[in-house]
């Protein structure tokens, strides 16, 4: 599928809810995996600001859950290109609507990344201990209700001295803008 291909399919998906299930913020990033396009995190944030920048949807970040919703140019575009089509198994009841405090669910991406952290550190026994220990405490404060950023930055830090982790620091800092 090429990119452009699957911006059209988002508005017009997000579109498509809008009709079917009222205006509500869709999950952006169940969106994008539901299509078949494979995608990281740090990408579906670019989406989501690119078709914002566009002025076709409206976004709620937070730790890197992308929620959306269509603008009324976003409705526009859909009817001036006829992007009217059906999306082979694409159940649009399997999308979550945001909820402010669904905090887990919001901060899965986020949450996913930190499990391939450390699967990686048991992997790797170049990788200092104390990362294990940093990647405990980081999973642990971002499962909290209010999680303490500083606490967050500082041990992002830590990991980012680590060559093999640096990558999925920098994922977890785009996303949660820090």
């Amino acid at each position: 599928m090429k990119f452009r291909e699957l911006l059209d399919k988002i508005v017009f998906i997000l579109y498509k809810l809008k009709s079917e299930r009222g205006t509500d913020y869709y999950n952006l990033n169940k969106i994008t995996e539901m299509t078949g396009y494979h995608s990281d995190l740090s990408e579906t944030i670019n989406i989501a600001k690119y078709l914002e920048a566009k002025g076709y949807i409206k976004i709620i970040a937070e730790f890197g859950t992308m929620f959306a919703k269509i603008t009324h140019a976003g409705s526009v575009y859909v009817e001036d290109n006829n992007l009217y089509a059906e999306i082979e198994n694409f159940d649009y009841n399997a999308v979550p609507i945001y909820k402010q405090d669904d905090y887990l669910q919001i901060r899965k991406p986020i949450l996913d990344i930190i499990k391939k952290m450390k699967k990686l550190v048991l992997k790797n026994k170049k990788i200092k201990s104390d990362a294990a220990k940093d990647i405990y405490i980081l999973q642990l404060e971002l499962s909290r209700a209010d999680p303490n950023m500083e606490i967050i930055e500082l041990k992002l830090r830590d990991l980012e001295k680590e060559r093999l982790l640096r990558l999925y620091s920098e994922q977890i800092r785009e996303a949660l803008d820090i």
